[in-house]
């Protein structure tokens, strides 16, 4: 693509056969001696690159004479490992199991107690297992298994504190990944990277370039020719922002996941959004107030103040509730916390969360539709209608039904400006309930009565 190549008959030639090198990769897997969850996982990443790559000729079929767009930079040592971590991997005494299933736990003043019983997660029929002394290690292959979970290793160690953490990581490192820091280097170019996700969806010229300056092999320079491309495209030394941070942000206090926020988007803009949108979301449904929050949110509270993904309540222990789980396990959307656009002209007096979206929209990691897309995270469906700035923003909140989502988890805590309840009796519950739970105010210092709303109230 970098050349300016058209699908002619080299690069049919070209395809053809590393379609046979990819096969007959899964075939020496298939017959190398490896265990089988080590064969399942490197195959994984072949099998992946494989389904990519079908799937980015099948665009280009019909387009002979078109210029090839960008692929995607491929990074060679993750498959140069892959036999070192199989091979390392081999002696572990891995077993075969069914459908995934996860023990649920019980929440109080944010710490959890797991309890006897276990839920199913959705869209799940088959994984790898270690069963040893002290420790459980759960690989889900890509095989059999909706996308959201493909590739999710969970590791279970008896104990708590330092010493269970650090075990762990041991673990990581005996089935074959690495378990050691990032270097500053790596995370900012996965910063870089994630901006530039975003920006090549609909600019294959930016896309193009961005993929050449990816095979430069001096990570220094190869960051600085990042760099350079998204400022040129940003029209903006993107580094100058006061959003700029390869580092990332904790969520609420410090505590949370570490967030990624975007320097590329202009400030003006985005804070012209914020003053006439707010990000949306019902603990009780897809549709806008009318039904009870307090339960929910309670829970959410207890548990640290998280919105929990469908997959991150698994990794918490929380029980899996909602509409269309399993569309959205099969989309990747169970990844993501769902969210609606809304103007503020059209009121903040439903019931639901409300925040100010001026933080929220930023993030990296999420991504706005015009419609319900149940999450899907296919690049296609991205380039097509995936809006990435303010004018999109505001286009996509036109349409009710519009979505945006955000990967793992949302906090109560950050950017909230209003919670509405669906009658005065559970707004009520609710005050005499925070108060339970040791809350005189809201984290952020707030009156308790200047955050919580309900129906009907006459508050604007």
């Amino acid at each position: 693509a970098s050349k300016g190549q058209a699908l002619d008959v080299t690069v049919t030639t070209k395809w053809a056969t590393l379609q046979d090198t990819m096969r007959g990769t899964l075939a020496k897997l298939d017959a190398d001696g490896l265990q089988p969850a080590a064969a399942a996982q490197a195959r994984a990443l072949v099998a992946g690159l494989q389904d990519e790559l079908r799937g980015y000729f099948a665009t280009l079929a019909g387009k002979p004479t078109a210029p090839l767009t960008a692929f995607r930079t491929v990074d060679l040592a993750q498959y140069a490992d892959v036999p070192a971590a199989a091979a390392q991997a081999r002696a572990l005494p891995w077993a075969k199991r069914g459908q995934v299933s996860y023990e649920l736990a019980d929440f109080r003043a944010s710490n959890a107690r797991l309890r006897s019983d276990t839920q199913a997660l959705a869209g799940t029929t088959q994984h790898w297992a270690i069963e040893a002394d002290g420790y459980r290690v759960r690989f889900i292959p890509s095989a059999g298994n909706a996308v959201s979970s493909r590739g999710v290793v969970m590791i279970d160690v008896d104990g708590a504190g330092a010493a269970a953490t650090a075990r762990g990581f041991e673990i990581l490192e005996q089935i074959g990944v690495k378990a050691t820091r990032s270097t500053q280097a790596e995370r900012l170019e996965l910063y870089l990277d994630r901006i530039a996700y975003l920006r090549t969806l609909r600019n294959a010229k930016l896309e193009q370039a961005y993929a050449a300056a990816g095979q430069i092999a001096d990570p220094q320079a190869r960051a600085a020719a990042k760099l350079q491309l998204l400022n040129a495209d940003a029209g903006r030394d993107i580094t100058q922002s006061r959003w700029w941070n390869p580092e990332g942000e904790h969520q609420a206090f410090g505590h949370g996941r570490v967030l990624l926020n975007r320097p590329d988007l202009d400030d003006v803009e985005v804070a012209e959004f914020a003053r006439t949108h707010v990000v949306y979301h019902n603990t009780s449904g897809l549709g806008v107030g009318g039904s009870p929050q307090w339960e929910r949110l309670r829970s959410i509270i207890e548990g640290g103040g998280q919105i929990g993904s469908q997959v991150d309540r698994m990794r918490r222990g929380v029980p899996s509730f909602g509409s269309s789980v399993g569309s959205d396990h099969a989309s990747g959307g169970a990844n993501y916390i769902f969210t609606r656009l809304r103007a503020r002209s059209a009121g903040m007096n439903r019931a639901g969360i409300y925040w100010n979206p001026e933080r929220l929209m930023r993030r990296s990691d999420a991504y706005t539709y015009s419609g319900d897309r149940f999450g899907t995270v296919d690049r296609a469906v991205q380039a097509a209608d995936r809006q990435i700035d303010p004018a999109g923003w505001r286009a996509a909140a036109k349409n009710p039904g519009n979505e945006t989502n955000f990967r793992d988890s949302l906090s109560v805590f950050d950017d909230v400006e209003r919670i509405v309840f669906a009658s005065r009796a559970e707004y009520n519950q609710a005050l005499g309930g925070m108060r339970e739970l040791g809350y005189r105010t809201w984290p952020d210092g707030r009156a308790l009565e200047d955050v919580f709303d309900y129906e009907g109230s006459g508050k604007k």
